[in-house]
Formats: C-alpha cells, structure tokens, sequence
C-alpha cells in the first residue's frame, strides 16, 4: 500500500536528537481532511537552505507499522512525507 501525504504542522524542532523519540505531525488526507500520525524517527538529515530536514521514520496505519521518509520545514512547520515503497 503506497500512501503520501502533505504535512500541515509538526514539531517546532527536528534534529539528530530526535532519532529514537516519537513526534506527531498533522498530515492531510486524500480528502483533504487532517488527522494527526504519530512517527518515530529513525533517521534525520538536514538539507538545502538550513532550516529544511529530511526524516525517516515508522508510524501506524489502519493497525499496521509502515515505513515513510520525508521532508520537513522548520520555519513554516510544513513538509511531505510517503511510504518507503508501494509493497508495504
């Protein structure tokens, strides 16, 4: 199951310390509405521009652990996410 989505809000910070602690982030629905997915992060890297993050990490779905990655902005706490690949 492939499954992507756009972040509408999440955590103030995202840093290497982060790795191994559990962060919600507000993500919108196919339908546009907004749910809340709690991730726990396993990998972290900042990118282009300073304040935007890549980030790795496993979360839950209709009762099932998947795998996403993504990429975040710290300054206006918005960003993308989506499974690893469309086998999960």
């Amino acid at each position: 199951m492939f499954r992507e989505w756009s972040i509408a809000d999440g955590p103030a910070d995202l840093t290497k310390h982060d790795v191994g602690q559990q962060r919600t982030f507000t993500v919108v629905q196919p339908d546009g509405s907004q749910t809340s997915i709690v991730v726990t992060i396993t990998q972290f890297g900042p990118m282009f521009g300073g304040d935007i993050r890549s980030f790795g990490g496993t979360t839950q779905v209709d009762g099932q652990v998947i795998e996403i990655f993504g990429t975040y902005q710290l300054r206006d706490r918005v960003g993308h996410c989506q499974t690893i690949n469309s086998a999960v």
